[in-house]
Parts: structure tokens; C-alpha cells; sequence
């Protein structure tokens, strides 16, 4: 009936999107899959910044992404707990 089309029609839209929200470029999103794909790459990691940097960090310099995360972390397990989003380093 028309509730099979109206919910049809709602999840064509995507998901709602926050005004503060972050979202990365799709053409940005694009050039990394395409890259990751011509390297031959199993995964490529899609972030905003700053959690790209964190991920580097704990990557590269795993002492430092600890250090960082030893100060952050206990923000972002309140925020989750308060319903905020974890991802904003503030």
C-alpha cells in the first residue's frame, strides 16, 4: 500500500545529517577508494579530521596517539553517555 511507498520514498533520502555535523566531500571519498583500488589496497580509511590524525598518530607514533587518547578519551566515553557525538575532540 502507500506506507510501503512512503517508506521507500524516506530511505531513498539518506540519513539525516546534523548542521554540526562533519561530513567528508564525496568527491574526496571517491579519490581515496579510487586510489586505495589502483594500489592495490584491501581497506582505505575514510575520516574527518582530527580522528585522521589520531589514527596516524597511533599508526606511526603509537606513543603519542596514546597520549592523546589517555586525554580525550575519558570526553568522549561522557559525551557517548550524554548522547553527543564522540567523534568532536573539544
Amino acid at each position: 500500500g502507500s506506507g510501503a511507498a512512503a517508506a521507500a520514498a524516506a530511505s531513498s533520502k539518506g540519513a539525516k545529517v546534523g548542521k554540526k555535523e562533519k561530513r567528508l566531500d564525496a568527491k574526496v571519498v571517491a579519490a581515496r577508494i579510487a586510489a586505495g583500488a589502483a594500489w592495490g589496497l584491501d581497506e582505505v580509511v575514510l575520516a574527518t579530521q582530527p580522528i585522521m590524525l589520531l589514527r596516524n598518530f597511533m599508526q606511526l607514533i603509537p606513543t603519542v596517539g596514546y597520549r592523546i587518547l589517555n586525554k580525550v578519551g575519558p570526553k568522549r566515553t561522557r559525551a557517548a553517555r550524554a548522547g553527543g557525538s564522540m567523534y568532536d575532540l573539544k
